[in-house]
């Protein structure tokens, strides 16, 4: 079933959390400096924890084969996705670290829009996988292996012409 609750799912991940960065920055983050940076970070997380809750329970109110979730099982793999995630900003990053350390602040803060501009091809990557990643499963499940293989190919051709070009 979450298999169609695409739409939700990238919206806490992606539009919420971007869309209140942007606009909390606009509002505190020029006035408060690195701290006011901070607390608008710590703000979005939170009201993506709260709107994420709230899609959950949106979406189980009605269900009667929804069992009760122990909070204990949602907390199970929180520490492990945790650990993922601070390693991959890390590696994200690592580049960045390396050249401030070594090459000081000038370099790295060229270094740094750079690689933040073309990180937005990434963009098209994300698209894709979010509207791709779950027909890959259905197709999966159903054993329809040719279809699994048009769709990857398709996807794929997709990411090269929206990437190769810029």
């Amino acid at each position: 079933r979450g298999l169609s609750r695409i739409r939700e799912s990238q919206w806490v991940l992606f539009v919420n959390s971007r869309l209140l960065n942007l606009a909390g920055l606009a509002v505190i983050g020029g006035t408060w400096g690195a701290v006011g940076i901070g607390w608008v970070t710590f703000g979005t997380a939170g009201v993506g924890m709260i709107t994420a809750g709230g899609l959950l329970w949106y979406a189980t109110r009605s269900d009667s084969r929804a069992r009760p979730v122990a909070a204990a099982s949602l907390l199970a793999p929180a520490g492990t996705l945790f650990a993922i995630t601070v390693t991959s900003m890390l590696i994200d990053r690592m580049a960045l670290l390396i050249l401030a350390g070594l090459g000081g602040s000038a370099d790295a803060g060229v270094f740094g829009t750079a690689l933040r501009t073309s990180g937005l091809l990434s963009l098209a990557l994300q698209a894709v996988d979010a509207t791709v990643a779950p027909r890959f499963s259905a197709l999966h499940r159903q054993g329809d292996r040719a279809s699994l293989g048009r769709l990857a190919h398709a996807a794929t051709r997709t990411i090269m012409w929206a990437t190769v070009p810029p």
